[in-house]
């Protein structure tokens, strides 16, 4: 049998009626994943760490995606899935849609991530309690996950979604997505209808999470810009939400560090107020 497998060199698994998957060549210890279209015909891309005498295919049910293993390691396409295990590693559910999969293994949990799509682990979560509350939101036994980012609520048994996307609160505080609201008032919180960034309690106006100072939470509302424009433009920066009160416009946008403040550490609100034009008698 060891005879017969290295003489036949090169061993072609490919998805049924498909020309892409696997080719395992054992005597070079070499394994390739091959596609082919009719733009870019037949391609072909190396397998970096795999074990050919190890390798093989294997299918997930439920998941879409082409998936190699060898003693060791797992593999989608050419692509090695850093920890995870090649006897446990399976699907665990749909995250928003199938080819946004959720996966397990005996050890940790793994999601598709970013434009690439490629799978990874998602640090600190336990795979034996972690369970889907709504598409893109997850928990497990101490933390609530949105992809792969993960916080610890005051009161996880509490822990419940709000009737807007990102809000969310337990029985001890408020939040938008992984940021705490300080000191919102259970009483009369709520979440602006108009644009659902902004929330309000009896004291303060939030938006995205954030106290936003000096605002009247009383007669604040929020506006759209002008015309057909989806953002405000001024200091040459776009500022993507506004709002007023009975004597005030103001205008809201994300610091971050993608936002060109040269800004490092995490994302913080900026803002800008101006007293609404008087009236001419």
């Amino acid at each position: 049998m060891d005879a017969l497998r290295t003489a036949l060199v090169v061993v072609a698994i490919l998805a049924p009626g498909c020309r892409r998957g696997y080719v395992i060549d054992v005597p070079r210890n070499r394994v390739t994943y091959q596609t082919w279209d009719e733009g870019n015909g037949t391609q072909r891309f190396p397998v970096i760490g795999a074990d050919a005498a190890t390798f093989e295919a294997f299918e997930i049910p439920g998941a879409g995606g082409d998936f190699g293993r060898d003693a060791r390691k797992v593999f989608e396409r050419q692509h090695k899935i850093e920890w995870a295990d090649p006897k446990s590693f399976r699907f665990l559910g749909s995250n928003f849609r199938a080819d946004r999969a959720v996966f397990r293994d005996d050890r940790a949990i793994f999601m598709r991530h970013g434009m690439s799509g490629n799978i990874v682990r998602v640090e600190a979560a336990d795979p034996d309690t972690f369970t889907r509350i709504t598409p893109g939101v997850w928990r497990d036994r101490e933390r609530v996950f949105y992809g792969l980012q993960g916080f610890v609520p005051r009161d996880i048994a509490s822990f419940r979604l709000l009737d807007r996307a990102g809000w969310t609160r337990d029985d001890k505080a408020f939040y938008w997505y992984d940021r705490e609201l300080p000191g919102a008032a259970a009483d009369s919180f709520v979440i602006c209808a108009a644009d659902d960034t902004f929330a309000r309690d009896a004291k303060t106006v939030y938006w995205k999470g954030w106290p936003v100072p000096g605002c009247d939470p009383v007669t604040f509302q929020p506006v759209r810009p002008p015309g057909r424009s989806r953002a405000w433009q001024e200091d040459g920066r776009l500022w993507d939400h506004g709002g007023r009160t009975d004597r005030e416009e103001w205008i809201f946008r994300v610091v971050d560090e993608t936002s060109g403040d040269d800004h490092r550490g995490p994302p913080r609100m900026a803002y800008r107020r101006r007293p609404l034009p008087v009236a001419m008698p």
